[in-house]
Formats: structure tokens, sequence, C-alpha cells
């Protein structure tokens, strides 16, 4: 399985995706599936896409892709002034728990 980080390429190797950069590409895997549905001729949608839990997007793209700028809103502010008093952040940590069947997620973010 490929992982997507936030520049788009494909990661190879072993090593493990920050807390940010897993949420990051979930963000980004989450809005290219969402645009691809609102690409997509009404008479087909993918069935990948059709068959997973991640049916909302056929339902509703557009709240989507809403969810996607509103997160990567939070994401950015944390990366500018913001302190968390823990590390992972437990904002980020939050956000992260809704992708914890990804097999990128790590356990480990949810303590």
């Amino acid at each position: 399985m490929r992982d997507v980080r936030s520049s788009g390429a494909a990661v190879t190797g072993a090593q493990s995706p920050s807390l940010t950069e897993f949420l990051s590409a979930r963000l980004d895997e989450d809005e290219a599936d969402a645009r691809a549905v609102l690409d997509a001729d009404d008479a087909y949608m993918p069935p990948d896409i059709i068959a997973s839990p991640r049916r909302i997007l056929v339902v509703d793209p557009v709240r989507v892709l809403a969810d996607v700028e509103a997160k990567r809103a939070i994401i950015e502010w944390h990366d500018g002034e913001h302190i968390c008093d823990n590390e992972p952040c437990a904002v980020f940590r939050g956000l992260a728990s809704v992708y914890h069947d990804h097999p990128d997620f790590d356990p480990g973010w949810l303590t």
C-alpha cells in the first residue's frame, strides 16, 4: 500500500510517518477522493469508494472538502504560535483518531 505524504509523493522504506505527516496524508487522500467523486460521471462511482466505509464521499463530497479545509486550518494554526502541553498534540491525536483503521496509524497516538 502506498503512503502519500502532504507533498503528494509516495514514500518508500520502513520509516513511520509522524502524526502530522500521517494526518496531512489522510487529508490529501480525503480531498482527492472527494474531488474524484465530484468530477465523476453521475452514472459511475469508483467501486472502491462505494464499497468502503468512506461512502460519505459519495453522499456528500462537498462536506468532506469543507471538513478537510477545517482540519488543515487547525494544523496550520498549531504549526504557528500554538504550543501544546504534550507531544503528540492532543488535538492532532483527536483529528487522526478517525483514521485508526489505516495501516499506517500508530495506536500509540491514542494514549
